[in-house]
């Protein structure tokens, strides 16, 4: 696909200011350049922008895709999973993305950005899902040793589906509306639940559960809670 110079100068505007700024600056900018040559509409998008702000902006967003992007590499790539450091990047994470911007003029929200939000909240439900069935009913069904990979490779397949969705939401909150923020809050709850679990899985430890009930007992009492925060936390993205 090819981009055009306008088009190039529209998303460079709207990633480096607000959804409102970026609308009244964009009309602007359609009369001054109307009839111009694209020439001119380049050196505008190069040009353009407020360094100070930007950088602040951009600072920002390589903390928050640092949070998200750490999770995912340690859910999908390494079998060894840091369970209380993907909690604190969520934590991190969510308030670096609910700090972001003024409340702006309310827009109607889109039926993407529900779509995307029922799509993360169907992951998260997955996990939990995965985990009962992976408790209860799994066994009865495959063999003893091929249950564990399976769910290993579902769980990091749920990480990189909630990873990439939550970066899109956090591309989205800058060019489009800031309560994009929220796929990207919910998309780092996801990846701290299937965090928790994968590191029950993969560990080494004695003094762990060893029966089925003692392991569910031990698990939710640490997915139910990071997972009703993040929830809390993705309805005030929204806000």
């Amino acid at each position: 696909m090819k981009f055009s110079p306008w088009d190039r100068l529209t998303w460079t505007v709207r990633w480096r200011f607000s959804p409102q700024e970026a609308d009244e600056i964009l009309d602007d900018y359609r009369e001054l350049l109307s009839g111009r040559p694209p020439e001119d509409v380049r050196q505008v998008a190069a040009d353009f922008g407020r360094p100070t702000e930007y950088g602040l902006w951009l600072a920002r967003f390589w903390g928050m895709a640092g949070c998200l992007a750490l999770p995912l590499l340690w859910n999908t790539m390494w079998f060894a999973y840091h369970q209380v450091l993907s909690l604190v990047l969520a934590a991190a994470g969510a308030a670096l993305a609910l700090s972001l911007g003024k409340k702006e003029e309310e827009r109607q929200l889109g039926r993407g950005l529900w779509a995307l939000l029922v799509v993360q909240a169907a992951l998260l439900g997955a996990v939990f899902g995965l985990f009962a069935f992976f408790c209860f009913h799994m066994d009865t069904l495959l063999p003893l040793g091929n249950v564990g990979p399976l769910l290993h490779a579902l769980l990091q397949l749920i990480s990189l589906l909630a990873g990439l969705l939550g970066l899109a939401g956090l591309v989205l909150t800058r060019v489009e509306d800031r309560r994009w923020r929220a796929v990207y809050v919910l998309g780092l709850t996801v990846l701290a639940v299937t965090s928790i679990l994968l590191a029950v899985m993969g560990s080494m430890d004695v003094s762990a559960p060893v029966t089925i009930e003692g392991l569910w007992r031990y698990c939710m009492v640490r997915m139910v809670p990071t997972a009703l925060v993040g929830l809390g936390a993705t309805g005030a993205a929204l806000c």
